[in-house]
């Protein structure tokens, strides 16, 4: 979408492509918007054509470079897919002077919805890690099918979403606004081929991180001018990723027949910092004249630490009892708050009549219900959290004619305090009541957010933050799974959940400890989003009890927040290998390189019980009983293996033993008088029997010969090279200790 804040028929394309975008949330359809500087020429015509890559309109601007790309020549210009192939001009969307929403809209969604059951020859994949100060956007890319088009590019945009800038076409959200192009590269694809594209990019200053998402698409580069005289360039596929998901929900549980394309709640919302999803689903009678608005599921809900739930003016089906089943179930089960806001929902809802529930309404809403109620204002309540601000002599308008008059029953005012009144008087308009101990509920009798009210803005802030402080976020570590095993310096993918009505750019900390039995806490990073991903790089350590603690902090100053323990615990350690294959008469003499994190033969040969039939090793420090022996099936007393051993192994077959360990700087290894079997832990090259000897006085050396039987050994001269996962007999006069560099 091409479009600007200045731009006269912005004003009625751009509503119609927002309720597009609403309702094919979970289709595959993405979006950007790129704000052309035309037909105002200074920054305050439009913000977000200046600052993108110049301060000022040329071709080095992305911008630029995108209008020049398809020669769009007029704003609003929406163009699926490119254009498409070929010259036809089918999939740009209705531009010009067009003032019909209604009709604009049927225009687009026709499109949309042809184009997202469009098949494509390539998929895309996106992963992404936003941290405090850069971004990493991960893409994988496909080709399912033959790929005929040449001269692709791939292309990676970074935007923001329901920006709050009051343009002179009177547009109060900016959605979808692009802010900068990381990535315009030429790709080459063919069937069945996977290219990788991994892109980390920093942030911009004034960046919203709770806002910012990303469209990766593949593009032929053959560009082939319509009949309007314009450009198409073919996309072939699109992916798009939002890094934080929005924590508030809106329900305009109002079936809108005229659809009214406004934004009451979005130009409210968008100005207090706490992002928001407006709930909309694509339904079989949709039109421009008419959005149908189905009811979301309880998974929705949960999703978001706030719903904002809106009958609006509805007379009938305000709250029917489905909706009200599902409202209890989110406040019931975790720490979640809700606004109630809309006339007639009393009246419909509280009473003895078929249909009504009036202890539902006192048990959620928590309150009773007088009558009805003929004013235009409300105001404030002294000492209230959320309307001090605007008590008498101050007033707030309102809008419709069939408010619900409230009253406080006894039952429910432990819990429960008005929150504004009817002008003129003490008529309760609005109540607030801590529902339980982690969730909060506002209830609005009345159409405020539908009106005119220039602190309307200030209102939701104040509504938010008072849910924001019923509890603090509700967190969940999701990975790694338990048991996973990581390299030291392999990216380990810390995943959580953590759900709240907000949490800041800056509220997320990571830790890890090595011993989950008794921790102690190491800080990974803190200051990051609420992305619900942070790539970590394991450090040298070696531990099978790694655990993360993951704490969200909403910011409220009477919440505490409380860390969440990672599931059972992963592993941190290299896998190494040591191949065996039949051996004859005493086995072959083999040795273990890494500090190993198990010593017990029985789970260090746990991947080769049935290969290996005994292991031995000689102990210089036992004169009556030197060897000592495992077998699986009867143990023994050779019960701990460390990286300083060498042993006879026996195999029956061909195996491979994957070990977990560490890398060592340097290994010390007691030589004792007499005859030692040690292992070489080090993959130092060049070192040989020689070195060994000089260093430690050895005398001689022996190694394996699986010719030489019957004991398989030779000796090694001086300037045979050691190696490791070899075992070696050595021979020192004297006790000394032989240190192995790693």
């Amino acid at each position: 979408m091409f479009t600007q804040a200045g731009c006269y028929y912005c004003q009625f394309s751009d509503p119609a492509w927002v309720r597009i975008l609403q309702e094919f949330d979970n289709r595959p359809l993405v979006s950007l918007a790129w704000h052309v500087w035309w037909p105002g020429q200074t920054p305050a015509a439009d913000p977000y054509y200046y600052g993108i890559h110049t301060l000022v309109p040329g071709p080095f601007s992305v911008i630029d470079e995108r209008v020049g790309y398809y020669a769009v020549n007029g704003a609003p210009s929406l163009i699926f897919d490119g254009g498409g192939p070929g010259s036809g001009v089918g999939l740009w969307g209705y531009t010009g002077t067009g003032i019909d929403i209604p009709f604009i809209y049927d225009d687009y969604k026709a499109k949309a919805v042809q184009q997202v059951a469009d098949t494509t020859t390539v998929s895309i994949a996106l992963t992404g890690d936003l941290r405090s100060a850069d971004a990493t956007v991960r893409a994988t890319i496909t080709a399912v099918d033959p790929v005929t088009q040449t001269n692709l590019h791939y292309r990676l945009v970074v935007y923001e979403d329901d920006i709050y800038f009051l343009g002179s076409n009177g547009i109060q959200v900016q959605t979808r606004v692009v802010r900068d192009v990381i990535a315009d590269e030429p790709i080459s694809l063919s069937m069945g081929t996977t290219d990788i594209r991994t892109h980390t990019f920093a942030l911009g200053p004034s960046w919203d991180l709770n806002a910012l998402g990303v469209v990766a698409f593949v593009q032929t580069d053959n560009t082939v001018v319509n009949s309007w005289g314009n450009y198409n360039g073919e996309i072939l596929q699109a992916a798009g990723l939002r890094f934080v998901e929005p924590s508030v929900l809106v329900v305009r549980d109002d079936d809108q027949n005229p659809a009214d394309y406004e934004e009451f709640f979005d130009a409210d919302l968008s100005q207090t910092g706490y992002n928001y999803h407006m709930y909309n689903t694509l339904e079989a009678g949709d039109v421009g004249a008419n959005d149908l608005k189905a009811t979301p599921t309880a998974p929705d809900l949960a999703a978001h630490g706030a719903v904002i739930w809106s009958t609006g003016s509805e007379t009938t089906n305000t709250l029917n009892a489905a909706e009200r089943s599902l409202i209890a179930g989110y406040l019931d089960n975790g720490a979640r708050s809700l606004l109630v806001t809309g006339e007639n929902i009393g009246e419909e809802v509280y009473g003895t009549g078929a249909g009504q529930d009036p202890v539902w309404y006192r048990n959620y809403l928590h309150t009773e219900r007088l009558g009805n109620y003929a004013q235009t204002t409300i105001v404030g309540v002294a000492s209230d959290p959320i309307s001090d601000q605007f008590k008498a002599p101050d007033s707030l308008s309102i809008v419709g004619t069939s408010h619900d008059r409230l009253l406080i029953p006894v039952s429910q005012q432990p819990i429960s305090s008005v929150a504004f009144n009817y002008g003129g008087g003490t008529a309760q308009a609005a109540i607030r009541a801590q529902h339980d101990t982690n969730s909060r509920v506002v209830y609005m009798a009345h159409n405020f957010f539908e009106g005119g009210d220039a602190d309307k803005e200030i209102v939701m802030q104040r509504i938010l933050e008072w849910l924001d402080c019923a509890a603090s976020p509700a967190t969940t570590v999701t990975g790694p799974s338990p048991g996973t095993v990581f390299a030291p310096g392999e990216a380990v993918p810390i995943t959580w959940n953590s759900v709240d009505v907000y949490v800041p750019p800056w509220g997320v900390s990571i830790e890890y400890t090595t011993n989950s039995a008794s921790p102690v806490w190491t800080s990974i990073a803190s200051g990051q989003p609420n992305d619900g991903v942070y790539t970590w790089t394991a450090p040298a350590v070696l531990s099978d009890a790694v655990r993360f603690r993951i704490t969200a902090d909403d910011g409220c100053p009477t919440t505490i927040s409380i860390p969440a323990l990672g599931a059972p615990d992963i592993t941190i350690a290299d896998v190494h290998d040591l191949p065996l294959t039949p051996t004859i008469g005493l086995g072959r003499l083999a040795s273990f390189r890494v500090d190993l994190l198990y010593s017990d033969p029985a789970t260090l040969f746990a991947d080769a019980l049935g290969e290996v039939t005994r292991v031995r090793w000689y102990d210089p420090t036992d004169a009556l009983n030197p060897w000592k022996t495992w077998t699986p099936s009867a143990g023994g007393d050779l019960t701990a293996i460390d990286n300083t051993m060498g042993f006879w192994v026996e195999s029956s077959g061909t195996v491979t033993v994957s070990i977990l360990g560490a890398e060592d700087p340097s290994t010390d290894i007691a030589l004792h008088r007499g005859w030692n079997l040690v292992g070489y832990p080090s993959l130092t090259p060049g070192y040989t029997v020689q070195n060994l000897k000089t260093v430690t006085g050895a005398t001689r050396v022996e190694g394996y010969d699986a010719t030489a039987g019957p004991y398989y050994l030779r000796v090694l001269p001086p300037t045979y090279t050691l190696r490791a996962g070899e075992g070696y007999w050595v021979y020192v006069p004297n006790d000394t200790v032989w240190t192995v560099a790693g």
